[in-house]
């Protein structure tokens, strides 16, 4: 259990610091985080700003003010404390807390935002949109085999990153697509057609809907249907199908993409070309897994989709798609949740104020960076169990009059 005398040692310590020197940078900091750990957000607020302007790139400070300001109902205030992780030397380990928040935060962006597009529906507009704006959503899968379900989306996240390769479109996020899937209520099926592909449109601000549909014979042969729709009149812009042998999946998947274009009338470079050509993993039960991540992690289970890609590196470990997957979802899955969650989580792993009996210890905690944050903040890990919330109860001194400056 947390030592309430300790705690308030540390914290008039902090304090007596700062009464001393207004810029001590690491009493402004350690009250900081403190206060947010034991969620006084006010008091947090005013040392975290302090602490940023006696140095604004340190990452903790990053993460902790990206959680105060959610705290304050300010997510894009939040978001652009927390996209700051690209600053961040790769091995701290607020890095991957970061980009996880950022990703999660982001996430909850979105689906916020297509909910609130579907409710003024009607008044929305597409003469702005370009029809260079493309949404591919999942294809449709005709067959009876059940393990190929999960095709559906592996094959539209390889079209999507193929078709990203073409300097004159814009593809949407697939999070994005998934938002508008799950406002539709498109339960059947993901996939879109003349009838639906207007208000998927409106809703994505997306010029051109791609969709399509494929199938596995018993035979093992395949085929795989590709076409677009223009979001403003209804039309069918473009319709493509190639078909072959399962063994073959991967070389026709770039027939079908190569085949759409040219009948998009898109003119490809050289280096475009050779682009899309690059085939990321020539193994099936590789791409299976990878399109069953793909599938848990458009549901948010994160954790689930993690074994998964996991899994596809296992059996190609030269598939770079599935490792910077398991990279993401691994990132959200430590900082995804309610900011309350987080912090929650912060206090255990990342104490501000050390038991100095657990010292001693702290190196063999050094090996625990997958499941912990690392002992080598400035605050050092606490040996303890994590106090309740509630079980912290002290009368602490008031944060003094700001600096003069």
């Amino acid at each position: 259990m947390d030592d309430p005398e300790l705690n308030k040692s540390q914290v008039n310590d902090w304090t007596d610091r700062i009464n001393k020197d207004s810029h001590d940078f690491e009493a402004l900091k350690n009250l900081g985080i403190y206060y947010m750990q034991v969620k006084e957000n006010e008091k947090a607020r005013y040392y975290l700003d302090h602490a940023l302007e006696e140095n604004p790139v340190d990452p903790a400070l990053f993460l902790y003010k990206g959680i105060n300001l959610e705290f304050f109902n300010k997510p894009e205030e939040a978001i652009s404390y927390y996209q700051k992780f690209d600053q961040v030397p790769f091995d701290s380990p607020y890095r991957e807390l970061l980009e996880g928040r950022y990703l999660w935060l982001k996430r909850q962006k979105i689906y916020s935002e297509v909910d609130s597009l579907a409710k003024v529906e009607d008044q929305s507009s597409l003469e702005n949109v370009s029809a260079s704006t493309l949404a591919v959503f999942p294809l449709m899968y005709h067959g009876f085999n059940e393990d190929y379900v999960p095709l559906s989306r592996g094959f539209s996240e390889m079209i999507s990153i193929d078709l990203a390769k073409v300097k004159n479109l814009t593809i949407l996020e697939r999070i994005r697509i998934q938002a508008v899937i799950d406002e539709l209520k498109f339960s059947q099926s993901p996939a879109v057609d003349q009838t639906t592909a207007p208000k998927a449109g409106k809703l994505l601000k997306a010029g051109t809907i791609v969709s399509g549909d494929y199938d596995i014979s018993e035979e093992k042969e395949f085929k795989i249907n590709l076409g677009s729709w223009d979001v403003q009149t209804s039309e069918r812009k473009s319709f493509v199908n190639v078909s072959g042998e399962l063994k073959d999946l991967f070389e026709l998947q770039k027939r079908v993409v190569f085949a759409f274009l040219e009948n998009t009338g898109i003119e490809l470079t050289q280096e475009e070309k050779e682009a899309i050509a690059y085939i990321p993993t020539q193994n099936l039960d590789a791409f299976l897994s990878y399109s069953r991540g793909l599938v848990q992690e458009d549901a948010g289970n994160f954790k689930e989709a993690e074994t998964f890609y996991q899994n596809a590196i296992q059996i190609d470990p030269n598939f770079n798609a599935a490792g910077n997957k398991l990279e993401t979802t691994q990132s959200i899955g430590k900082s995804s949740g309610s900011k309350e969650q987080m912090i929650t989580s912060l206090r255990t792993n990342d104490p501000v104020i050390k038991d100095q009996s657990s010292i001693n210890i702290v190196s063999n905690r050094q090996q625990n960076l997958g499941n912990n944050i690392s002992s080598n903040f400035i605050q050092g890990i606490d040996s303890r169990n994590p106090a309740q919330d509630q079980g912290l109860e002290l009368v602490l001194p008031e944060p003094p009059p700001p600096p003069a400056r």
